[in-house]
């Protein structure tokens, strides 16, 4: 029986990756308001904390509402940075700029890999629409959306095989929808970040 491989690499070359948006407010905004609630009201702690809490580990979201409602938090979490920009701004201790860069890099490669259990259900659906030659490289454009005190959020708006040509519409599909599902930790850095990501799937 075959064995199904993905493997990926973050592309770093070329303004593969960059900030759209580089902030270095405090985590926890001293004055900021907390984020409003959402949804229906719930009765107990335990769904309020469920709720509120941040997203420290790559997680699979239940639904378009559940992925809504991190949105929104992240909205919320960012306005309020975002009014508390005149408190006093922390720096990093004895850091270059680069140097900061290469550690969120990290950061990200490490989530996309925690990524793969997840996007190669897809790429086994799709196995019987790719013909004789079913290994392929797909690069995800993708738009990262987080906030310190919640988690992040991912937009893939754009993916295609290694030369450019559109992937099977179900393959498409599939990966478009896993990837709006997802809840990352939160940026290391910045409230927003393009990433291009090639993800390379296997039969072996």
């Amino acid at each position: 029986m075959k064995r199904l491989g993905v493997v990926g690499a973050l592309a770093l070359a070329g303004g593969a990756f960059w900030y759209l948006q580089r902030s270095r407010t405090p985590a926890i905004a001293a004055d900021a308001p907390p984020p409003p609630a959402m949804g229906t009201a719930v009765a107990g702690s335990a769904h309020a904390a469920e709720a509120a809490k941040r997203f420290d580990k790559v997680t699979k979201l239940a639904n378009a509402d559940e992925r809504k409602q991190l949105a929104d938090r992240i909205a919320s979490a960012q306005a309020a940075r975002a009014a508390s920009r005149s408190a006093p701004i922390p720096r990093l201790p004895d850091g270059s700029a680069e140097e900061e860069t290469a550690i969120s890099k990290t950061e990200i490669r490490s989530a996309m890999r925690e990524l793969v259990p997840y996007i190669t259900a897809c790429y086994e659906e799709a196995i019987p629409k790719l013909g004789d030659a079913p290994d392929i490289s797909v690069l995800a454009e993708l738009t990262l959306i987080g906030a310190p005190d919640v988690g992040t959020i991912v937009d893939a708006h754009g993916l295609a095989d290694r030369d450019g040509n559109s992937l099977v519409q179900s393959f498409d599909d599939c990966l478009r929808n896993t990837f709006q599902l997802m809840a990352l930790p939160p940026l290391a850095e910045g409230d927003k970040i393009e990433v291009r990501y090639p993800f390379e799937f296997r039969t072996k």
